[in-house]
């Protein structure tokens, strides 16, 4: 099977949950993802996290649900050894859907992406184009702490809604939406407030012709979503969601060629430090020690 947009071979979600076993006795532990196009990226990811364990490649799938599914067969059959699973968090906390198994370790930001947007990452992409210019004054130019504070607060009012499309079962497009839908024409860096309210009076119509009962007078106060509102943005709005404004905003300062978007994410990982990972890896070592 190919992608048809790019031509390069994919794996069906059956071939893709079968290929672990192939390398049963190579791999000294399984590290199992969600997203099957991302594979050279975990590869990163887990390098970096555990540079002492022996595996010969990670297992990304199509798909949380896949992942758990995987999760549930392998411990019925125990066909796999070490199995580990890591999930982005997403909203399941919120949802009270997490998934109770030792095995399976949900990432304590909204995704794997939120941990990769820091500071000193972003300017170390961008000395990589231009390793001739003096870091401070990149540093000061883009101001990526005070941009990254702005974007945040105007995204939280976002995935709040977002978080009440999904906690009422409402059946809006919500997370998986393209930033640039919610931004300014010609700055996909720039949130557009209108954009967001047209979303928002989406979103009081759609309850209100489902005659949601008792009706949603304000999604950011009402008891049945007014939960997310108590956690941190890091934990409420998607890193993807958030990455892809800094990377329109940072090639609106200095021109970065023809670099995608997902080369932009594989290229933070490569130069991230990973100190952010700190809580999540000390659990899986912690469970890899008891096994």
């Amino acid at each position: 099977m190919s992608d048809m947009s790019t031509g390069m071979p994919t794996r069906s979600p059956e071939g893709a949950n079968a290929l672990d076993l192939f390398y049963v006795g190579f791999n000294e532990v399984n590290f199992y993802f969600e997203d099957q196009d991302q594979e050279n990226l975990y590869e990163e990811v887990v390098r970096k996290l555990f540079p002492e364990l022996k595996y010969s490649r990670v297992f990304p799938l199509h798909g949380k649900k896949s992942v758990l599914a995987h999760a549930d067969q392998t411990k019925k059959d125990k066909s796999i050894s070490n199995p580990i699973y890591i999930v982005d968090k997403d909203f399941d906390d919120l949802l009270g859907t997490i998934i109770q198994d030792d095995r399976v370790f949900y990432l304590d930001r909204y995704c794997i992406e939120n941990y990769l947007l820091d500071e000193n990452t972003l300017l170390n992409i961008l000395i990589e184009t231009y390793p001739k210019f003096k870091r401070e004054e990149i540093k000061k130019a883009i101001d990526i702490p005070s941009f990254y504070t702005q974007s945040m607060n105007s995204l939280l009012p976002l995935f709040r809604l977002f978080y009440a499309v999904q906690r009422l079962g409402l059946g809006l497009k919500n997370c998986s939406s393209k930033p640039e839908e919610f931004t300014l024409k010609g700055k996909p860096w720039c949130i557009d407030p209108a954009k967001i309210e047209r979303y928002f009076d989406l979103l009081k119509t759609t309850t209100e012709n489902i005659k949601l009962n008792p009706p949603l007078v304000d999604p950011f106060n009402d008891l049945r979503t007014k939960l997310c509102s108590t956690v941190p943005g890091e934990s409420l709005v998607s890193g993807k969601f958030i990455a892809a404004i800094i990377f329109h905003y940072i090639k609106s300062k200095y021109s970065l060629g023809s670099i995608s978007f997902e080369s932009f994410i594989y290229r933070s990982a490569k130069n991230h430090d990973y100190s952010n990972f700190n809580s999540v890896v000390q659990r899986i070592r912690t469970h890899l020690g008891n096994t």
